[in-house]
């Protein structure tokens, strides 16, 4: 008898301070109260001690594990099953859930049979939203670069690639890319694509070269690709050490480069080869200096490129005629006129006109 007092005080005394939630009940009378409950079972529930030992051991269940509970609960009191453990959610006096941890053990009379279950409950309800989080935000993620042109790749402090999106698996040319693939392991296999192609000769250089850019990330670069499209490709590294690499497809920004080059080009050589005078000033204020005059004006002006760049065309214009360029000027700047034509009297350096 001694010894079975002992043994319950220590049980008591382990029970009542427990970090974890702990609470006794008759096996196969779930719909009856608790037999014991703890402060940290309380505090999880929301219940009071008291209050909790009043009620259904049920109450702070989640209705969609009743089936699962009462099946597991008849199992044990046919000594088919001494114990068990799951994730569940609990449902708190405030009518919110949370998550903990469950540990079920049957404890058993001196005969062997059945006599209670002592449940174990471990609050994880922090780990469970944090883990939540992490799969809304890797989704959003996953929806983010599936529908991106961008290839877009994530390597680990120790150059293993641990995410990528199908457009950076194209660029790469390398159908068989995984993750888990190290950077050398990649760029070695498209190395060898291109020596086949004939694209590169020296299959160590452009490995060297490529591994140094991915070691020590810098500006980003523009790299040709066979079919005459271009990339953009910026790398850069995390604090923890990871290097966070995106591709760009600049093809389309370059012909447009190209294109406006072209223009620029063709406007420059009519603007400078012209058989006339040729200015660009500001649209709006004809009081405002000329952004560019080309050589033929500098000859009817008399005056240098450099002295008409600090000079306005109400300066070489006459009195008489200043009323009308106003006039003119502001159609222009409201969008009234597109162009306008006219003869007029020029003021030349030499005072003449």
């Amino acid at each position: 008898a001694e010894s079975w007092r002992q043994s319950e005080a220590r049980f008591r005394a382990v029970f009542d301070q427990a970090e974890v939630g702990m609470g006794l009940r008759d096996i196969g009378r779930r719909d009856e109260p608790w037999l014991q409950v703890n402060r940290r079972l309380c505090e999880f529930v929301g219940y009071g001690e008291h209050e909790l030992l009043q009620l259904p051991a049920t109450v702070i269940n989640v209705p969609e594990d009743d089936g699962f509970a009462a099946d597991r609960d008849a199992l044990m009191a046919r000594g088919e099953v001494t114990t068990y453990s799951r994730e569940k959610q609990y449902l708190r006096k405030d009518g919110s859930r949370v998550w903990g941890h469950l540990t079920v053990t049957v404890l058993h009379y001196p005969d062997g049979r059945p006599a209670q279950a002592l449940s174990i409950v471990q609050d994880i309800n922090d780990r469970k939203l944090a883990e939540a989080a992490v799969r809304e935000s890797g989704e959003r993620l996953r929806i983010l670069t599936e529908h991106t042109t961008e290839g877009l790749a994530l390597y680990d402090r120790n150059e293993r690639l641990v995410f990528f999106n199908e457009p950076y698996r194209r660029m790469q040319e390398v159908p068989e890319l995984e993750a888990g693939w190290t950077f050398d392991r990649i760029i070695r296999a498209r190395a060898a694509l291109l020596f086949a192609r004939g694209e590169i000769d020296d299959v160590e250089s452009f490995v060297r070269e490529r591994r140094l850019h991915h070691q020590i990330p810098g500006e980003p670069t523009e790299r040709r690709r066979s079919d005459n499209g271009y990339h953009l490709i910026r790398k850069a590294r995390a604090p923890g050490g990871e290097v966070v690499v995106s591709y760009v497809d600049v093809t389309e920004l370059k012909s447009r480069e190209a294109d406006l080059r072209a223009s620029e080009g063709r406007f420059r050589t009519i603007f400078e080869h012209a058989g006339l005078g040729i200015t660009l000033r500001p649209s709006g204020d004809r009081r405002q200096p000329w952004i560019d005059v080309n050589e033929k004006f500098c000859a009817m002006t008399g005056y240098s490129r450099d002295e008409l760049l600090g000079m306005t065309t109400a300066q070489i214009t006459m009195e008489s005629d200043s009323r009308q360029a106003d006039a003119n000027s502001e159609q222009l700047a409201r969008g009234e006129i597109g162009s306008y034509a006219r003869e007029k009297r020029i003021l030349r350096k030499d005072g003449s006109t």
